[in-house]
């Protein structure tokens, strides 16, 4: 379509302010306050009335216009009037005749469904459609459709249900059934493509230069925040640990009152619960960095975050510590999780309480083993430890990693049996091979700072490949996605080279830690040149990636994905609870700034304590 540099009249009901302030910018701009208000008037031809919900007052949808509206809007675009409707019902069949479309249902919200344009897939989250179908038999062109397509880029399979969301008539009116500009900047994932939709989308409507839309999108929806492009570990280490206090996770900043576990995906929100993995590991990174800078401000937080969550009784009589403090859950990863927090805070503040949790932890998860030296994986304390034993390799790397750190002779036994019996092609756990391998690899190079020097082409196996997926960047990407059927945990990419996510919950942040473990240990040449390059590489990626923001929520963190591609945090949205999205304690924001703690000379996590 040929633009021009002439600034396009329109005539536009609804919106809100941020929609508004972005047409003014490129177009001329006349607001009314309802549609029979417009109808008052005398539109010339070629002018573009655009109708929307009142967004700024909270409505999702228009009114359907009566009879006489109809009529007049209709004989408008016979003279060339031309329009774009967005979210409002057409339930007969002079609307239809008008926007082409027809509702079928009732209003719905958008869940774990995406946009598809242009072959490519947009993240739809906190918006609303209607669903339509198209007027028969007659000329129309759909710009985009909704769906429940699975992929990061273009779909990877046939999706169950598809439904137009945005559609040229080819007759002067461009529809679109959801209310697609009340998205949020915040919600636009992955933000270059939402960039590319609405300045296409509007470039193409008010026959504008595409530079200026571009303009006026980039003034009026700013991305929310920013990678830092490169950063020094030491700044990168005191933004992390900044973060934990600034973001809004932890109710009171002296840690009297613990920290929640994270911001969840989907909103942002604040998860209201407390976490013990995702307490101890925050309290262990306050330790490790008072130690390290001798702030003794920041142990005390650290004390009371443990105190806090210990004075709960979120210790059983038997030894474990509970899932959540309210869960008689226990995962044998996340006990592991526990007791190094606890060993590390033991020895960052000589408070003997820490150790004896963790000692009584540690006794605990040995008698948990079956006669074959491995564990359930799970139980519920409330039936009591048992089950079939699983030989994934989630359950084993922290957990030999813990006992080691533990270091008795019972501890060092039972770590020996993992590596005779684990699986390293178990599907059983995990959302991907990285996933689940990111923690075999932690268990042989335990075994190999033990001294079990034949775990060496174990290690190495596993270190070429990783080295397989390791980008230019850094990061290591996503592969090999474990397929369930679960609507609550799922992968955040396609993976088998279908597109290059990293993933920081699961992936990147394990192996970052484990990688500081190896390059402390003692390595045959080659192999320890490749532990460097590995390191080095993967470094670089997570100071790259951290987040800068004006929004304490972010900055100084690290989300779950992000897309080596478009550079910007994204990845599949099926995950219901831990999404790509998420800013998780623990997990991601304690692994990764302890690992650069070590880089900088801090106290190693993964120490031996006998």
């Amino acid at each position: 379509m040929q633009t021009t540099s002439r600034k396009m009249p329109i005539r536009l009901i609804g919106g809100n302010a941020k929609f508004r302030s972005f047409l003014e910018r490129f177009a001329q701009v006349e607001v009314f306050a309802s549609l029979d208000a417009l109808l008052e008037t005398d539109v010339p031809a070629e002018t573009l009335c655009v109708l929307m919900p009142c967004y700024d007052v909270g409505q999702r949808f228009m009114p359907e216009p009566g009879l006489n509206a109809l009529y007049r809007l209709l004989e408008w675009k016979r003279r060339g009037v031309r329009f774009y409707v967005e979210a409002l019902p057409v339930q007969n069949y002079l609307a239809r005749e008008v926007f082409s479309t027809f509702t079928l249902g009732k209003e719905c919200h958008f869940n774990q469904e995406c946009l598809l344009y242009n072959n490519n897939i947009l993240q739809s989250s906190k918006l609303y459609y209607i669903p339509s179908m198209l007027h028969a038999n007659r000329p129309r062109k759909v710009l985009m459709e909704g769906g429940d397509f699975l992929g990061v880029s273009a779909p990877v399979r046939e999706p169950t249900r598809r439904y137009p969301v945005l559609i040229d008539d080819l007759e002067g009116c461009v529809v679109a059934t959801m209310n697609l500009h009340a998205c949020k900047a915040l919600f636009m994932r992955p933000y270059a493509r939402w960039r590319n939709l609405l300045c296409t989308l509007w470039s193409n409507l008010t026959q504008t230069e595409r530079t200026h839309v571009e303009q006026a999108f980039d003034q009026t929806w700013p991305r929310p925040f920013t990678i830092s492009k490169g950063t020094d570990a030491a700044t990168a280490l005191q933004s992390a640990v900044a973060w934990h206090r600034r973001c809004g996770l932890m109710p009171k900043p002296d840690g009297t009152s613990g920290i929640l576990e994270m911001f969840l995906s989907a909103d942002y929100s604040p998860r209201q619960n407390y976490r013990t993995d995702a307490i101890l590991m925050s309290a262990a990174l306050f330790a490790g960095m008072g130690v390290y800078a001798q702030d003794q401000s920041l142990l005390e937080t650290a004390r009371s975050m443990a105190d806090f969550l210990l004075d709960r009784r979120i210790q059983d009589a038997s030894g474990f510590l509970r899932w959540y403090d309210h869960s008689p859950v226990i995962y044998a990863n996340d006990s592991a999780r526990h007791g190094l927090a606890l060993l590390y805070l033991w020895r960052m503040t000589g408070i003997r309480r820490y150790r004896e949790c963790a000692e009584r932890l540690a006794e605990a998860c040995i008698s948990w083993l079956g006669e074959r030296g491995l564990y359930s994986g799970c139980f519920s304390l409330e039936d009591g430890v048992g089950g079939e034993v699983s030989r994934t390799p989630v359950f084993y790397g922290e957990m030999a990693a813990f006992l080691l750190c533990y270091g008795t002779a019972e501890a060092k036994k039972a770590v020996l049996r993992f590596a005779e019996l684990v699986d390293l092609d178990s599907t059983a756990m995990g959302h991907s091979k990285p996933d689940a391998l990111s923690r075999a690899i932690l268990l042989f190079a335990s075994l190999h700072v033990l001294g079990k020097t034949d775990c060496a082409p174990r290690l190495k196996q596993l270190l070429d490949y990783y080295e397989s997926l390791q980008e230019p960047c850094g990061g290591f990407r996503e592969d090999d996605i474990f397929q369930r059927t679960s609507a609550v945990e799922a992968a955040v990419a396609s993976g088998n080279g279908r597109d290059r996510i990293g993933d920081q919950l699961y992936c990147n942040n394990y192996l970052f830690a484990t990688l500081g473990l190896l390059r402390r240990s003692s390595l045959p040449t080659e192999l320890s040149a490749q532990v460097e390059r590995l390191y080095q590489g993967v470094r670089r990626y997570l100071l790259h990636i951290q987040i800068q923001s004006q929004d304490a929520r972010f900055d100084g963190a690290w989300m779950r994905a992000y897309d080596m591609d478009l550079r910007e945090y994204h990845g599949i949205a099926h995950d219901a609870d831990w999404g790509p999205y998420c800013l998780m304690t623990g997990w991601v924001m304690g692994y990764i700034p302890l690992t650069l703690l070590e880089d900088l000379g801090g106290p190693a996590f993964f120490q031996q304590c006998q």
